[in-house]
């Protein structure tokens, strides 16, 4: 019998690594498995799931599929695969994970000696070189933030996950631009300009870096990752009872945004709630693990 796929995902929007697990679901179901989001729902067409959806049988013999910045197992599922969108413990969570889950990655480089799985969500029907003028040159900031001050960009446009608003407008605005300048060098944003023909190269400490993308060899190779992660993962059969998850280092901070991830069972709960009444109730219930905020 199929095990069926619960994929904990943050609400759906701009971050290529949400975006992923989005296209995950859909690459599942394309190819007959019951795959579901576990998350807040938005106006991304997919099947979500609540906790009161999910029965003890699912926890028992299904799988559940976290993204490296849930920590350890809050859904208390079995079968665990850790999906390592990015560098462990960079945008939150930790970078231990137990010696029964399984585990995948988004690239080779975030975390080596794992089967890579690479999902694309690049629209080549939006992105792509025409004829256009390039008279523009840009910037973008993201992860890691502004760590150099770059004066010459102050007389660029700069590209932010709210400006240009439609993934429409950014390419065209990337049709239009010579060279996008990128402090961020893991972004999905890179591989786009570089299809609108822009020359793309990345913020370092001593000067900037051509990006060479990668993009194709990627894509060829993406179909063969998603049979093997099926392969691999419709074997799971976890009977060991699941541990509780040790006593967390008050050394490992949780910014606001990566609280965010963590209360969604809260939230699904209390939506008439604040925000702050809802970081209250969860470090309550949490309180003998040690969790520390940051900024609350």
């Amino acid at each position: 019998m199929q095990k069926k796929y619960i994929i904990w995902a943050p609400q759906y929007d701009k971050s290529n690594g949400i975006r992923v697990l989005y296209k995950l679901h859909d690459a599942l179901r394309e190819k007959g498995y019951e795959a579901y989001i576990y998350s807040i729902p938005s106006e991304h067409k997919c099947n979500y799931i609540t906790d009161s959806q999910i029965t003890k049988e699912m926890r028992k013999n299904d799988i559940v599929i976290y993204p490296e910045i849930v920590v350890h197992n809050p859904l208390r599922f079995q079968n665990v695969v850790r999906y390592v969108l990015y560098y462990p413990g960079k945008n939150g969570g930790t970078d231990e994970y137990d010696d029964y889950e399984m585990k995948f990655t988004y690239l080779k480089k975030f975390y080596d000696n794992v089967d890579e799985l690479f999902i694309s969500t690049l629209d080549t029907k939006i992105f792509y070189k025409d004829n256009s003028v390039k008279d523009k040159n840009c910037y973008f900031i993201y992860k890691g933030g502004k760590w150099k001050d770059i004066p010459e960009f102050d007389n660029m446009i700069k590209i932010t996950m709210q400006y240009p608003a439609t993934k429409d407008e950014l390419s065209k605005l990337l049709r239009e631009t010579k060279t996008l300048y990128s402090y961020d060098d893991c972004t999905q944003l890179l591989d786009e300009a570089v299809l609108c023909g822009c020359d793309v190269k990345i913020v370092r400490e001593n000067g900037f870096e051509n990006f060479h993308s990668s993009y194709k060899e990627q894509f060829e190779n993406a179909d063969r990752n998603l049979e093997n992660f099926i392969k691999k993962t419709q074997k799971m059969n976890y009977t060991e009872k699941i541990r509780k998850p040790p006593i967390i280092s008050n050394t490992i901070f949780y910014t606001k945004e990566n609280l965010k991830i963590l209360l969604y069972k809260y939230i699904f709960h209390n939506k008439k709630r604040t925000y702050k009444h809802i970081v209250k109730k969860f470090y309550h219930s949490v309180n003998a693990y040690n969790y520390k905020p940051q900024g609350i």
